[in-house]
């Protein structure tokens, strides 16, 4: 493993060909050398040209690849017509001002077409909130369900680089929908607004993932978590994870902080490592009647540097850690070969149980994998009981089933979702987001939907479009 100390000033890469086509698009000034030792390129630029802050640190994925597939969440039968439905995070959508971000309500047919969405978006899709340039909205997404109680869901909406207080310390919207997809109100919670009592410093990026907790403290209403993989408890962008206890009108009537320092979490986190940067629910796995919690670490450097990890957080009711086990190469039962830069733990999600032993199975992204190209990887892993690892299927373009074309610097695998039984086969599908993947010139995006086996391999796969009229 790479010692730290070794680390150049830019402590984040991305992989090569990201930080090529990066630094191109925005024709930035750089000096680029080669190491081979690391595979990588090391690019010094400017901030604009390779997301680094004025202390030399990497912003993070979302600001290299913004595009369509950024975030995933499903939505159940929205529209009444049979047919699972979900919302796709674009948070590089330029549609108003750069990057300002937006979120697709796609309502599916089983062969994975969808109408033309109304996004929401800065005055667009029914939201009129206040979205500023590099906001990146639609970073995150999540299905609260009916939190204000008038039969229709509503969705919580991460901002990570919304300036409310100090720059880019980040904000969630709270979205009531209409059946339409469209929004009725919404409500934002930030270091200004919402209540919230919790502190963000600059570039914590709070709204960074998010998941439903389900309603954590018994009183009635969903809680969430909400990530912040740049909070520098304990050492640089270790990161953090924020429980807020909902009240129905969206705001938090309290918060709890998970990191080094708070909430009972014992880690090893070490600096850069991004602690929070996806999440996920997968229900109560310890039976002990409280929702517990996935946290991606993507980051993580065992055994490799960035290879990527993940941490399943067992929870007391008050949103405090009871106990905690870390997914990584080197858990014993997951025998995956993670290798530098696989960032796995980019996405995380509970998905069904497959194999119908009462445990659900979990899907996590590498969206970095495939040496230096990015093509990326999910992998769908078969928990025991106690959080043990039984096995896994590593889904690429070479494995698990998968037959579509994914192309160097698609990162497949930046955001994954269950979908439910879609083509009604009996097996729960899933949306997989590849950010990079789309139209070579611009770079926009695509979600595919797997269709799976029981076994968690691919029976067929689809790329989501808009129908032909």
């Amino acid at each position: 493993m790479m010692h730290r100390a070794n680390r150049p000033s830019c402590a984040r890469f991305a992989a090569p060909g990201r930080l090529l086509r990066h630094f191109l698009r925005d024709a930035a000034c750089a000096v680029v050398a080669f190491r081979a030792q690391w595979r990588t390129f090391f690019v010094i630029a400017t901030a604009a040209a390779m997301g680094c802050n004025s202390s030399g640190r990497s912003s993070g994925r979302a600001e290299l690849v913004g595009g369509f597939g950024g975030a995933l969440a499903p939505l159940g039968d929205l529209d009444g017509d049979g047919n699972p439905d979900i919302a796709v995070g674009v948070p590089g959508n330029n549609d108003s001002a750069k990057d300002q971000g937006g979120v697709d309500v796609l309502f599916l047919r089983p062969d994975a077409t969808y109408p033309t969405p109304d996004r929401i978006e800065s005055k667009g899709g029914g939201f009129t909130g206040d979205l500023d340039s590099f906001d990146y909205f639609g970073s995150s997404v999540v299905n609260l369900g009916d939190l204000d109680g008038d039969g229709v869901l509503d969705l919580a909406v991460g901002v990570r680089e919304d300036d409310d207080g100090p720059g880019s310390s980040g904000a969630v919207w709270i979205l009531f929908l209409n059946p339409t997809g469209t929004v009725k109100s919404f409500q934002k919670i930030s270091s200004l607004e919402g209540g919230f009592t919790g502190v963000l410093d600059k570039k914590d990026r709070f709204g960074s993932a998010l998941a439903a907790l389900d309603d954590l403290d018994g009183d009635g209403v969903v809680d969430i978590a909400v990530g912040a993989p740049f909070d520098d408890d304990g050492a640089s962008a270790q990161g953090a994870v924020w429980i807020l206890f909902l009240n129905t009108n969206g705001t938090p009537k309290s918060s709890r902080k998970i990191s080094m320092l708070e909430g009972g979490f014992l880690g090893p986190l070490r600096h850069d490592d991004h602690f929070g940067a996806a999440l996920g629910s997968p229900g109560d796995l310890d039976g002990d009647g409280v929702t517990d919690l996935l946290v991606g670490e993507p980051f993580d450097d065992d055994p490799e540097f960035n290879a990527g990890a993940f941490w399943i957080l067992y929870l007391n009711s008050d949103g405090t850690v009871k106990a905690q086990k870390k997914i990584n190469a080197e858990e014993p039962g997951f025998t995956a070969k993670l290798k530098t830069q696989d960032e796995f733990g980019s996405a995380i999600a509970a998905i069904a149980d497959l194999d119908a032993d009462g445990i659900p199975e979990l899907a996590s992204g590498a969206p970095g994998s495939d040496e230096n190209f990015d093509r990326g990887a999910l992998y769908i892993i078969f928990l025991a009981s106690g959080g043990m690892v039984s096995h896994h299927v590593r889904i690429d373009s070479d494995e698990g089933g998968f037959t579509g074309k994914i192309e160097p610097l698609d990162h497949f695998g930046a955001a994954v979702t269950d979908l439910g039984d879609l083509d009604k086969d009996g097996v729960h599908d899933l949306a997989v987001g590849a950010t990079g993947g789309g139209t070579e010139s611009s770079n926009q995006g695509l979600v595919w939907i797997l269709y799976l086996n029981a076994d968690g391999t691919v029976k067929t796969q689809a790329k989501a479009k808009v129908e032909k009229s």
